[in-house]
């Protein structure tokens, strides 16, 4: 995990549905922006400790971008998470 700036993280890690034959790299990126009192994260991926340590003490939310629910499930069940996710296009 790298701080980019006060506030701002990003990590990569193995993504779980990796295939040798994928087009994209086996490690992906996710970040974390802390703003005051919370915490986004976008894309997160097996989180570092002191991201989830982060995430417990602030008002916390969920930033996807398509294709990218990666950890979320297990983020929202254990902090209570809402998640913001782009709209569908239309067909």
């Amino acid at each position: 995990m790298r701080e980019l700036r006060p506030g701002l993280w990003h990590w990569k890690a193995p993504h779980p549905d990796w295939r040798p034959s994928e087009p994209w790299d086996q490690n992906v990126s996710s970040y974390a922006i802390v703003d005051g009192e919370s915490l986004l994260l976008f894309d997160p991926i097996d989180p570092p400790r002191e991201i989830e340590k982060l995430a417990a003490e602030r008002k916390t939310a969920v930033v996807l971008t398509p294709w990218h629910e990666r950890d979320t499930r297990r983020l929202v069940e254990r902090f209570e998470l809402p998640v913001y996710t782009p709209l569908p296009r239309d067909g």
